[in-house]
């Protein structure tokens, strides 16, 4: 005789973050030889590996400060209430067919996280005529009429005022904050708006950061659509 069944415990598993990806020539899934990593923005040091399952979905578990949420119910209740907390994740392509990417993002994010190529409407929007030409060889040794401070990382309190910008012998000059503890940016952004339909965009670096300072160039709308080069700990990141 067979005893009846009788549930003793239940337990659940939610992952934080939940990735797939499709290769933007063809179209295909890729399901496998990518390295996912995610880690809290404000602590690069605690990171996270990702694996990906056998419906090609890349999965984050055990992500830095989330151990709490991962055990959670998973029902609306749950993604009602739970904290998020703002994560970077680097994807890099250990087989070399594409190029390694990265983004922002607060986790736990329920279902997969969804990301769209910025540039798939562009074609549908016809062909505007290009920016006309703006450039600076920064010969002159002065700050024009074609630039001001700012910076177009966000939030725009990382703007920073005390963080030094100057041109001199014919480039420009920024000088971070020593070990200023806290998002601290300036550098140079243009005075007026260009279009960028069909442009390109070049920028000369003499020398970058070191360490956690960062080496950015930006091409930017609003805080919320941008390009940009991000330079950081000896590794150069495509960011958008």
């Amino acid at each position: 005789m067979n005893a009846p069944f009788r549930l003793l415990e239940r337990q659940t598993l939610v992952a934080p973050l939940g990735l797939r990806f499709r290769d933007a020539a063809t179209g295909e899934l890729v399901g496998g030889g990518l390295s996912v990593t995610a880690y809290p923005t404000d602590d690069p040091a605690r990171r996270a590996n990702g694996f990906v399952n056998r419906s090609g979905v890349y999965v984050v578990s055990r992500a830095a400060g989330l151990r709490g949420v991962e055990s959670g119910e998973g029902d609306r209740a749950f993604w009602d209430a739970a904290p998020k907390r703002a994560f970077t994740v680097e994807v890099s392509d250990t087989e070399g067919r594409f190029l390694p990417y990265s983004f922002q993002t607060a986790l736990p994010f329920k279902g997969l996280q969804t990301w769209a190529w910025p540039l798939a409407d562009a074609s549908a929007q016809g062909q505007p005529e290009p920016a006309a030409s703006f450039s600076d060889d920064f010969s002159d040794n002065t700050r024009d009429a074609r630039w001001k401070l700012g910076t177009l990382t966000p939030p725009a309190s990382a703007f920073d005022d005390k963080v030094t910008v100057a041109e001199t012998g014919g480039r420009l000059e920024i000088t971070p904050r020593t070990s200023a503890g806290v998002k601290a940016y300036s550098g140079y952004v243009s005075a007026a708006s260009w279009n960028l339909t069909d442009a390109r965009a070049t920028v000369e670096v003499i020398q970058t950061t070191t360490n956690k300072g960062q080496t950015v160039f930006t091409l930017a709308l609003d805080a919320n659509n941008w390009f940009r080069f991000l330079f950081e700990s000896a590794k150069l990141n495509f960011q958008t």
